[in-house]
């Protein structure tokens, strides 16, 4: 896949003060049903997902090391005062214990759940999905209910569920 204007207009944030975050799927049906409700990820959200870096290098390394995934590819993202609110916020929950969280298991308005390991499921509100570019032809497909600012009563009560 090569990096065209289009694509690089999509993908890297519209406005200051926005982070963008890229992740493949194989289907359209799978890219639908992410903007409809929302992104699942399992423990770790920067597991299956990029930062999106407007630097042509990070870029393709990251595009060609994950295109076996799927030639949707997901721009999520999430304004930047939002999640250093958050982050500050689960700093002083937290303090000095040792225990690993990340931002972005806070910003979810369902509780996780275990999934058939027993590993933690988080899903991350569709209103942090900007949309999806689908590589083999160029289509660009936007969430009707993008809201990078999207803020819930639900992500303080998450992390008062840590103390």
């Amino acid at each position: 896949m090569s990096i065209n204007d289009q694509f690089l207009s999509f993908i890297l944030p519209s406005e200051k003060g926005i982070e963008n975050y890229i992740h493949r799927t194989a289907t359209k049906e799978n890219a639908e049903h992410i903007m409809r409700e929302g992104f699942r990820f399992v423990e770790s959200f920067i597991k299956t997902t990029d930062k999106v870096i407007n630097d042509q290098v990070y870029l393709n390394f990251w595009l060609k090391a994950r295109v076996d995934y799927g030639n949707y590819i997901m721009v999520l993202s999430i304004a930047t005062q939002l999640f250093d609110y958050y982050q500050n916020m689960l700093r002083e929950v937290l303090g000095n214990r040792h225990v690993k969280y990340e931002v972005h298991q806070i910003l979810t308005d369902l509780n996780p759940y275990k999934n058939d390991d027993g590993d933690l499921v988080y899903l991350l509100p569709p209103m942090f999905i900007k949309g999806f570019y689908f590589t083999d032809t160029g289509e660009i497909s936007y969430n009707k209910l993008y809201n990078p600012f999207y803020d819930s009563q639900n992500f303080k009560e998450n992390i008062l569920k840590l103390i």
